[in-house]
């Protein structure tokens, strides 16, 4: 935009009719016009009069003076308000700040002007009977009066000279401010002149996030405001330099420069779709990126006038960001709009904010407890109902209702919970939808995840015996825990036959436990199981250790039970290293004969949680030989389990992916009666089958990476991964080193919410993972635009439009300026109201007889009496003119 420098910033949109500035010298002619001159009259003595106070007499011609400076300023704001007084830029209010402060300086020049003024006059010459009495050398006030009486001395009770100087100062420096201020720019940053955008560099940044797909009637947030921008680029703005930068601008090339070319840029537009959230999620770019960014183009332009337009509904993570603001302050001369797109009513919506599992396992026969967290964003309270999917398919009896408060209350946001029985293995895509019709955010009204169901938890116990468990070790109580309906479990080294029985019972219980010697760990491969049990082994070689490590870092549960065989010196010396998979350093073994219960249990972790109500079944745990251990300091490691003397029996830590369990006691060797109370089997079977409510790794939302670690899969095999929709081509993708050294293959093209297949290339191996929509979008509850124009710290003011007409409006005005003629005709009017006031202080009211006196001295009353109704009314001897 191209603007005219103007000569001030306030301006008139009528200068010529100014001259009425001349009205102000009315009352000054009329008060020379009008002016009496007091008549002389032959008197006689005036000893036996009294004299005329000299305070009340310069109180009334200040009073005149002010009067006619009222008089004067009514005149001249009048020719003002006729002339239509326009302010640029900065506010109004400012403005008439302004004029007051320079008519109070012009009051305070005036006034103590007036005040030096009468007190320099000299007083009149004494008479020559005072000098011959003597009585020159003190005023009238201070002699005797004609009754004889004495008259107190009269003080001073008005300002000095230095007093008035000092207001005369300071209501120049008042005045000469308030004149500056009006007639630069310094405090007004507006530039003037007419509006056309050939000097102008613009760069708008639309949100296009998924709140943006919120419907107003038959259109969506995101179709109106492409339509305002573009409204903005061809009509309105037409700015020189311009570009569009996009909250998700998905996989394309990223703006970095301005660009002439309007076809180019609005080209972008047609291909945009919504994805994504305005937070830093993935590729997208939060808000307070965006514009620092914007600033940065804008500073490297050429152009005198550079504007940041945002088009926003500045929900959610759209305005979340309390400093996005922050790069303004160095460039206080860009003009900022904020343009909301959730101006109007409340949109009737309910979404589902959040879908995870809490409980269970992923494993054939395990009841899995879902929770969601739903949201009302209407201003009405509703009850709206939710139901289960499996791949698709209604779950019966599955249907839960909510009742939501409107939004603004507490009870806008709930949880539900709904539980389902898994009945077969492979993956499953578990979705709660809204049951009823769409409302104004239909995307939000479903939300899926992908689970992967084992048929079969297969599990390694490892123990100090080669050929199988021997009878009361630690090995042999969890394989029996393990394999709990008689099945002989399966041995590495010598495979068992299989009858009947082995069938039936594998098909009704979920875990497939293997035994094998420690020394055959080093050679045998791991990624085929999920957990690892460690059952009193003395030792273990480093490749072991190694192999182990592995192992967790990839997702694998490995849990120790250390019993009397465990060398502590082996066991400190091998488990040390970047990152470890034992809890610390072993100490000495600590027995007692009468034993220690268990005398606490973390009740919240998925190992305990739901056994029993209260701790007193796990106090039934006697144990009688420990280890001591020396705890490190990670963050990672969590005590589950502890002794009366507050001594650690139960420690878990998270490694990489995985998850590892140390039992500071085992069943062996009289250690502790564990093996024989009823909470052994269930413990050792959570250890063993882990816990779904991690199992979210195969839900994600757009624009977030996806990391497959397929146990099996061959290292240097890509994989392919197909896209949601009709027409896309699958993508392929080559494996990478992840932690520990396992493959790993990393997808970022995660823009569309949906279903993704992946498969490997021989088809051997193949699943799948589902994106949804940012949960943080879900929420419709806008921020006020006028909030966030508080927090930007520009020179100029922050325009705020709801469409592009309106900001068409607002740039119009701010070229013209502002009309002060409401304000200037409202002070008139309390000018006005002020001089009525002044002027009808004083009614010429005749003034009554003097006052008898109580003693008649001197025989002065008849004479008193007889000039008094000689002389008439009283006479102000001060009083020159009146006005």
């Amino acid at each position: 935009m191209e603007f005219c420098p103007p000569l001030a910033a306030l301006n008139f949109s009528s200068p010529l009719m100014l001259l009425g500035l001349s009205a102000a010298a009315i009352p000054v002619v009329l008060h020379l016009l009008n002016r009496l001159r007091s008549p002389v009259v032959p008197f006689s003595t005036l000893r036996f009069l009294r004299n005329t106070a000299q305070k009340t007499a310069r109180r009334r011609h200040l009073e005149n003076i002010l009067l006619l400076l009222l008089r004067m300023a009514v005149f001249a704001l009048l020719a003002m308000a006729v002339a239509g007084p326009l302010v640029r830029g900065g506010s109004p209010e400012l403005a008439y700040g302004l004029i007051g402060l320079l008519l109070a300086g012009v009051l305070l020049m005036v006034i103590p002007g007036v005040w030096l003024f009468q007190g320099a006059r000299k007083a009149p010459p004494p008479r020559p009977d005072q000098r011959k009495n003597g009585a020159s050398s003190r005023p009238a006030e201070t002699r005797r009066d004609a009754a004889g009486g004495s008259v107190r001395p009269r003080r001073g009770r008005f300002p000095s000279t230095a007093a008035m100087l000092a207001l005369m100062i300071l209501g120049l420096l008042g005045a000469a401010g308030s004149f500056f201020g009006l007639s630069s720019n310094w405090l007004f940053a507006a530039t003037g002149g007419p509006y056309d955008g050939s000097s102008t560099a613009a760069v708008i940044i639309l949100d296009n996030s998924q709140s943006m797909l919120a419907r107003a009637g038959a259109v969506t947030r995101l179709a109106r405001a492409v339509q305002q921008t573009r409204a903005l680029l061809n009509t309105v703005l037409q700015p020189a330099q311009m570009t569009v930068l996009l909250t998700n601008p998905g996989p394309g090339p990223r703006t970095n420069a301005l660009s002439a070319g309007r076809i180019a840029v609005l080209g972008r537009l047609d291909h945009m779709i919504a994805a994504g959230s305005a937070a830093s999620v993935g590729q997208a770019w939060p808000m307070a990126r965006l514009i620092t960014q914007a600033v940065r183009l804008l500073h490297r332009s050429g152009e005198v006038n550079q504007m940041l337009v945002i088009v926003s509904d500045f929900a959610g993570p759209a305005a979340s960001d309390a400093g996005m603001f922050h790069a303004l302050k160095a460039h206080r001369r860009i003009q900022l709009v904020l343009m909301p797109q959730a101006h109007g009513s409340i949109p009737d919506d309910v979404g589902i904010a959040k879908f995870q599992i809490v409980r269970g396992q992923a494993v054939v026969g395990s009841r899995l407890t879902f929770r969601a967290t739903v949201l009302n964003n209407g201003q009405t309270a509703v009850a709206p109902r939710f139901a289960l999917k499996v791949d698709g398919m209604p779950v019966k009896q599955s249907v839960v209702q909510a009742r939501l408060t409107p939004v603004g209350t507490i009870g806008r946001r709930r949880r539900i919970r709904l539980h389902y029985q898994l009945v077969t293995a492979g993956y499953h895509r578990f979705t709660l939808a809204q049951v009823g019709p769409a409302d104004a955010l239909p995307w939000a009204d479903r939300r899926a995840l992908v689970l992967r169901v084992a048929r079969r938890v297969k599990t390694l116990v490892v123990g100090n015996q080669a050929d199988a468990a021997g009878p009361d070790s630690a090995a042999f109580y969890v394989q029996t825990a393990l394999a709990p309906f008689g099945a002989a479990p399966s041995s590495e080294a010598t495979p068992s036959r299989r009858g009947k029985m082995g069938r039936a019972s594998r098909s009704l219980w979920s875990i497939q436990p293997t035994y094998i010697f420690s020394r055959q760990l080093r050679r045998l491969p791991l990624e085929k199981f999920r957990a690892i049990f460690i059952c009193d082994v003395p030792r273990l070689a480093a490749v072991a250790v190694a192999r182990l490590t592995q192992f967790v870092q990839g997702g694998g549960r490995l849990c120790w039970l250390l019993g009397p065989a465990v060398d502590p010196a082996a066991y400190n010396a091998q488990l040390a290293g970047p990152a470890p998979i034992f809890p610390g350093q072993l100490l000495e073994p600590a027995q007692s004969v009468s034993g220690q219960p268990i005398d606490w249990v973390n009740l919240k972790s998925h190992v305990f949680a739901g056994l029993f109500k209260n701790q007193a079944p796990f106090r039934r745990i006697i144990v009688v030989g420990r280890w001591k251990l020396q705890a490190s300091a990670s963050a990672s490691e969590t005590v589950l389990g502890r002794l009366p003397n507050q001594a650690a029996i139960l420690v878990a830590q998270s490694v990489g992916q995985g998850r590892v369990y140390t039992f500071l006691t085992a069943p062996a060797g009289g250690w502790t009666n564990w093996a024989a109370t009823t909470s052994f089997l269930p413990i050792i079977v959570r250890i063993a089958l882990g816990t779904a409510a991690g199992s979210r790794q195969n839900s994600y939302e757009p624009q977030q990476q996806v990391c497959l670690m397929r146990p099996g899969v061959p290292s240097r095999e890509s994989l392919n991964i197909q896209l949601p929709g009709r027409g896309a081509a699958p993508i392929n993708i080559r494996p990478t080193r992840g932690p520990g050294g396992r493959p790993q293959w990393l997808f970022d093209h995660t823009y569309r919410a949906g279903l993704y297949h992946w498969w490997s290339f021989d088809h051997r191996f193949s699943g799948e993972f589902v994106v949804n929509e940012p949960a943080a979008e879900v929420d419709l509850h806008a921020v006020a635009a006028h909030l966030l124009a508080r927090e930007a710290t520009t020179r100029k003011p922050v325009l705020i439009a709801a469409s592009a007409r309106r900001l068409a409006g607002l740039l119009a005005k701010s070229s013209r300026g502002s009309s002060l003629m409401p304000g200037v005709l409202a002070l008139v009017l309390i000018l006005a109201v002020m001089e009525a006031l002044l002027a009808n202080r004083y009614q010429p009211v005749r003034p009554a007889a003097m006052a008898q006196p109580s003693s008649n001295r001197g025989g002065d009353i008849p004479a008193r009496q007889a000039l008094a109704a000689w002389a008439g009314p009283t006479v102000d001897t001060d009083s020159r003119s009146k006005p």
